[in-house]
């Protein structure tokens, strides 16, 4: 391309040159390969040699060329952006004709969103002339030019017009992604530097209002560009006298402050959170003032996300909330502006920064507080609890929604009025969109049931038509004893489930093909009764295909078809293998719909589908179909649940090629779910693992093996002290540590982007980082605690203090001995709860008169074992310990004449001043604090 650009192609007078080179620049945009940038990078190098250059032939031939491309393909080929910088380039032409074409491409992106409204900054920037030749033309076309050609890559897709809003949110998702890439790439704005280049230390202590405006201005330009990225450093004397001219008489003054302060929560972010936060009991009062209202919003939005949490605002100490109090705050606008802040929090939450998720904890929070306004004096206020409420309620996450429902049902009885607004402004209060629907004629009448039409609460006589198929119509089957975690029992209540015959009642209406026809002919209710294996595999696969096509309209009635499959099927112990299969292909489309509604399924449907599905993994036909069903089920549902579930099934099977293929999936789910969507279920799994190594088949053991492979892989040390902590053989642990030793821990596996993820796992338990994406390794097993003092015998500490006589050593290096034993069966982390704590400060204290023991041989023993102390504290407990052996470690380290002692001091000082390797490893901050103090007085 950059030859042809260079060349003479472009500019050559010969008309069948000039076609040739049009044709070949089409083909490069045509064999582009898919996601690629080949067709931006053509029009990028056109715009760079052929629409800058000299030559008006060649800058007419290449404007022509865009234009061409545009209509041959489309707009969704390329990226608007670069579109728009070709289109700014040809009207600032000083040729016509060039002009023209730079307006006809403008036209037709126009004609793509069906609208100028995306593009007013170009349309704005037109002559009056041109904006009305802007208007002719999309006057004479409204409507995209349809595309004549497309990309290779494309061939054999059904071609599919991109509607307005498609073309729209693409252009907007591009816009972001470049937003995203360019701070990526913009270096950190080092301020502190800047600063004093400024004016801002000059003007700011003069008295004049417009002289610390000015010093303010400097301030923010200095920032630098919008979204500001500012390096992290001491800001504590800016932001004091920031605090400062926030009480000051001029409002320009004030505002200029506060757009300052916003500036610099913005671009540092997080770590400037514990100097950002106490200025809220300045800031917060100012929007009494009209004058700055604005400026204070927008100082609070950049500090929401970026630098300060939803718990930094809804701390119950926290004087932020003591503006909602109306004893303590009598300014309504006050009160009403901080509740109007909270629901610019909620909207933006999960978009907004690192620190802006909302927890159901937060939620709960709020609608308290939201509740307690509903009684304010002022309506305005009152306006505002209200929206929140209702925007908590409209939520898309059905945690949050579940949260703010439970605490808003105590105003049925203390405030029915505001319930009752709540109630007609929410979800609970709008109508099914489903009873909307037109009703088709069924084949068959439904008959109610005496049962049924009193449940309904209509009388017995009905229609001989069918009911309309809607939501409201298919009983809802309450979960009986509805498990809180993967290791409850998956109970539901199958009384709640419709009747076979009002289950093939409500399938008769839906226009199944061949659904009332004999079995011989293929019919469907025929042949799923029939006693002909062939006969019921090819109604099953029927309503498969029925389902794929049909299955998003026809959601409602699953219900209905999960009966009749259950009790056409002996409630799924199917004996033939091809039958087994389409009933698992079935459910698989059946999970596949949920997927796309992103709505997980009852217990009722999965469970036994994920019963079947592990007894049947086992088989070589089905074990295909069987791991398919349980990845679509996965998908759906909490897979904590699935696989316990699973495991508890495989349980009661006797044949070990069933446990052998589960464990094989599971060790598959782990790489493409991710352990991280097990969250605290990982620990019910393992524990039937370490179970499953014990079996006396190889293959199984083996299996076992692997899995515990690729769940180290993904946990590290957290499952190496996990099993190291359990009752297992020796057999067993000696296996375990060689599977280890064979798999190497990646830090980063949790935060990979897996091949599936679970799209309806609730917020709570699902895992943080986003989707697809896990928390770290603690979060998901917790690590085990040991009680080191109680572990010992108890005359240990005097024994380790005994200096009586000569012989008295050997009590002293018993005691170490018994210590350092205690702390090598000790799988996870040193327990520092309330009393251990103390007492492992006091044992510390006891180890640290051993490294200056009479007995040289006892001083590297003591270090070595403070080392092993301090390893399996955690970070906190490390930083809070470490001071009390740190200057006697470091003394011996220096100044002791045996290498054996000094390494052994340097070794502890090591294990001090880094965090557990349970926890992740790495260095810990606050015990290098302290051993830096502690080094400082050595010296």
């Amino acid at each position: 391309m950059s030859l042809l650009l260079k060349g003479a192609a472009f500019a050559s007078s010969r008309p069948s040159t000039l076609r040739t080179t049009q044709e070949l620049v089409f083909k490069l945009v045509e064999v582009a390969p898919k996601g690629s940038s080949t067709a931006d990078n053509i029009v990028d190098l056109i715009q760079q040699y052929g629409l800058k250059a000299k030559k008006p032939k060649l800058v007419n031939f290449a404007a022509t060329l865009v234009l061409q491309l545009v209509q041959a393909f489309g707009t969704s080929v390329f990226n608007v952006s670069k579109l728009s910088v070709v289109h700014e380039t040809l009207v600032g032409s000083s040729n016509d004709k060039i002009r023209a074409v730079g307006i006809e491409i403008l036209a037709e992106l126009c004609r793509t969103f069906a609208s100028k409204a995306p593009l007013q900054a170009l349309v704005d920037k037109l002559k009056k002339s041109q904006q009305s030749q802007l208007d002719s033309l999309l006057d004479k076309q409204s409507t995209a030019t349809p595309p004549s050609r497309r990309l290779r890559c494309m061939r054999g897709v059904q071609i599919a017009t991109q509607s307005p809003e498609e073309a729209l949110a693409a252009l907007q998702k591009n816009e972001e992604e470049e937003k995203l890439k360019r701070f990526a790439t913009r270096p950190a704005v080092n301020l502190l530097q800047l600063l004093p280049q400024t004016c801002y230390t000059d003007k700011i202590k003069e008295v004049k209002w417009s002289e610390k405006v000015a010093a303010l201005d400097a301030l923010i330009e200095a920032g630098g560009e919008q979204p500001y990225k500012i390096l992290d450093g001491n800001y504590s004397t800016l932001l004091r006298e920031l605090k400062q001219l926030l009480s000051h008489t001029h409002y320009l003054v004030c505002s200029k402050a506060l757009a300052a302060i916003g500036m610099l929560a913005e671009g540092v972010g997080e770590p400037i959170s514990s100097d950002v936060r106490p200025l809220l009991s300045s800031i917060v009062p100012l929007f009494k003032d009209k004058k700055v209202g604005k400026a204070v919003m927008s100082c609070l939005d950049q500090m929401f996300g970026k630098a300060l949490r939803f718990d930094q605002f809804l701390g119950s100490n926290d004087s932020f909330l003591s503006s909602l109090d109306e004893k303590k705050e009598k300014n309504a606008l006050v009160r009403k502006s901080v509740l109007e802040f909270l629901h610019r929090c909620v909207v933006s939450s999960g978009t907004d920064g690192n620190c802006g998720s909302l927890t159901s904890q937060h939620a709960q929070d709020l609608c308290k507080i939201a509740c307690d306004k509903l009684k304010d004096s002022d309506a305005s206020t009152r306006q505002a609890a209200t929206d929140v409420l209702i925007l908590l309620l409209n939520s898309k996450d059905k945690v949050i929604v579940s949260t703010a429902e439970k605490i808003t049902s105590s105003l049925q009885s203390s405030n029915p009025r505001a319930f009752k607004t709540l109630v007609l402004a929410t979800k609970r209060g709008k109508p099914d969109a489903s009873e909307n629907r037109v009703s088709r004629p069924r084949t068959a009448p439904l008959k109610a049931t005496p049962s049924q039409s009193n449940k309904l609460g209509v009388a017995n006589a009905r229609p001989t038509t069918a009911p309309k198929s809607k939501t409201a119509n298919v009983p809802s089957v309450p979960a009986k004893n509805a498990p809180s975690s993967g290791a409850a029992d998956e109970k539901f209540d199958e009384s709640a489930l419709p009747s076979l015959d009002e289950s093939v009642d409500g399938l008769s209406g839906l226009g199944i093909p061949q659904w009332g026809d004999d079995a011989d002919n293929g019919g469907v209710l025929a042949g799923i009764k029939s006693s002909n294996w062939k006969q019921r595999m090819g109604a099953l696969n029927n309503l498969a295909t029925f389902y794929e096509s049909h299955g998003d309209r026809e959601f409602s009635s699953i219900t209905f078809l999960f009966v009749i499959v259950k009790a056409c099927t002996k409630s799924f112990q199917e004996s033939n293998f091809n039958v087994a299969k389409a009933v698992l292909e079935l459910f698989i489309v059946l999970f596949k719909i949920h997927a796309d509604r992103q709505t997980a399924p009852e217990t009722f449907l999965y469970a036994p589908i994920v019963k079947l599905a592990a007894e049947k993994i086992g088989d070589r036909k089905l074990s295909d179909s069987s791991s398919s069903c349980l990845n679509s089920i996965c998908v759906v549902k909490d897979p904590q649940r699935v696989l316990h579930v699973a495991t508890k099934a495989v349980d009661g099977v006797k044949s070990p090629l069933v446990h052998e293929a589960l464990l094989v999936w599971i060790k598959s789910f782990s790489a493409n779910f991710g352990l991280a969507t097990l969250s605290h279920g990982v620990k019910d799994v393992l524990i039937w693992i370490l179970k499953e190594c014990e079996s006396n088949n190889m293959k199984v053991k083996n299996a076992a093996g692997d899995v515990l492979g690729e769940m180290y892989t993904q946990l590290g040390p957290v499952l190496e002290s996990f099993v190291k902590s359990s009752d297992v053989s020796s057999s067993i642990s000696s296996m375990v540590e060689k599977v280890f030793k064979d798999n190497a821990h990646d830090p980063n596996a949790n935060q990979t982007e897996r091949r599936f993820k679970c799209i309806t796992m609730s917020s709570s338990n699902g895992p943080s980082g986003g989707p697809g994406k896990g928390g770290n390794a603690s979060s998901m097993l917790a690590l085990p605690t040991t009680d080191l003092v109680s572990a010992l015998k108890s005359d240990c500490l005097d024994r380790m203090n005994d200096t009586g006589d000569k012989k008295s050593w050997r009590n002293r290096k018993d005691a170490l001995d018994e210590v350092d034993a205690a702390l090598g069966k000790c799988g996870g982390l040193l327990s520092t709860e309330g009393k251990a704590f103390l007492q492992l400060k006091q044992l510390a204290a006891n180890l640290r008169l051993r490294i200056n023991d009479s007995q040289s041989n006892l001083k590297p023993l003591a270090a070595s074992v403070i080392g092993s102390l301090l390893s399996r504290l955690d970070d906190t407990a490390q930083a809070k310990i470490g001071p009390v052996v740190f200057p006697a470690l470091v003394n011996a380290a220096m100044n002791d004449m045996k290498k054996t002692m000094r390494d052994a001091a340097v070794s502890a000082l090591e294990f001090g001043t880094d965090s557990p390797k349970q926890n992740g490893g790495g260095t810990n901050a606050s015990s290098v604090e302290a051993f830096i103090l502690s080094l400082e007085s050595e010296l």
